[in-house]
């Protein structure tokens, strides 16, 4: 963690413990905001750990902005803060791997510092484990963010905890769940028609992603209005949605010799098996819409497409919305 004081991991969980109760306390009102803290002495007996342990948990409260010290005055408790609060938001984000959302978690960790507030990613992506019980083993949050793979019984389940959400992303949701959406449709219609401007009259296919989900649902309906604002043809048969690698897909597209193939995401890798697979297949103009258009000299990737696009719509710019809406309603909840 970039907060943790350094040599931290010696000590931990023993300074964590410090940290953990302090942050308590100040919620519910024991150490108030402007309140001086007890010495580094009395802390260090009442824990039962040495004098470095408590330092260390002041510096890393400091950081998180809970504490303040005054030079041979002692310690404070930040009086910008207020009781009730643990200055703490949870992003949880089941099913998926993070480490695809790289951009928003950074976006959602940066909003929410410059608020007071540290923001901790809660996934169950290896683990597998219920995300309720991920949450009941650390109740310290004023509110949760969601993303990821998300649905009805997840955000229903979250209501539990009778703290405020915000559903971040495009998802089919009833209107209950407070959601701040991208407006990909219009987006990624405007951005994809320029790239099929010079196909104008030619055929292009489209390997897409699983049309389950709603975002993906209204990636293929800009892919179709933005085809035919250029001017191209993308019959019914050559949509391919998938929702692995698209391999089988990509061969079965390839039988009808399309012009252009259009590729979504990660159905990147379901093209490059093809290429590796079958040398001497249909080779034709290949689009690829993926989140990094700067792959390095090397890439597994390199020099299989054509062409290779970045667009960015907004995710960022939607992730710190979902943050500050979230902090409003917390602010709301605790007037």
């Amino acid at each position: 963690m970039a907060d943790e004081p350094e040599n931290a991991k010696e000590l931990h969980p023993l300074y964590m413990t410090v940290v953990e109760d302090v942050i308590r306390k100040i919620h519910d009102g024991i150490y108030r905001p402007g309140a001086k803290l007890p010495s580094v002495r009395k802390l260090a007996a009442e824990y039962g750990v040495g004098y470095r342990v408590v330092h260390y948990a002041f510096r890393a409260l400091a950081t998180r902005h809970y504490l303040y010290t005054e030079p041979k005055r002692g310690v404070f408790v930040n009086p910008g803060l207020k009781t009730g609060r643990f200055y703490r938001i949870g992003f949880v984000y089941p099913g998926t791997n993070p480490m695809a959302d790289g951009a928003v978690m950074q976006a959602v960790y940066n909003c929410a510092y410059e608020h007071l507030y540290e923001a901790v990613l809660l996934d169950n992506f290896r683990s597998g484990e219920n995300v309720t019980e991920l949450i009941r083993r650390d109740l310290h949050f004023d509110g949760f963010l969601v993303s990821g793979d998300v649905n009805e019984p997840l955000l229903q389940e979250l209501r539990q905890f009778h703290v405020p959400y915000v559903v971040l992303g495009n998802y089919a949701i009833s209107a209950e769940h407070p959601q701040v959406r991208v407006d990909l449709l219009n987006q990624l219609f405007r951005k994809l028609t320029g790239y099929f401007r010079p196909f104008r009259g030619k055929r292009i296919a489209a390997l897409m992603g699983d049309p389950s989900y709603e975002a993906d649902r209204e990636s293929i309906q800009a892919l179709r209005l933005a085809v035919a604002e250029a001017g191209a043809v993308i019959p019914d048969e050559l949509i391919a949605s998938t929702n692995s690698d698209g391999y089988p897909e990509c061969c079965a597209l390839m039988e009808r010799n399309p012009d252009v193939l259009y590729i979504h995401g990660d159905a990147r890798s379901g093209y490059w098996k093809y290429r590796m697979l079958k040398p001497e297949g249909p080779h034709p103009y290949t689009i690829c819409n993926y989140r990094r258009s700067d792959s390095p000299a090397g890439s597994l990737y390199n020099g299989i497409f054509d062409q290779v696009i970045c667009l960015n719509l907004g995710n960022s710019a939607s992730a710190v919305k979902a943050v500050e809406k979230l902090l409003n309603l917390i602010e709301e909840r605790s007037l």
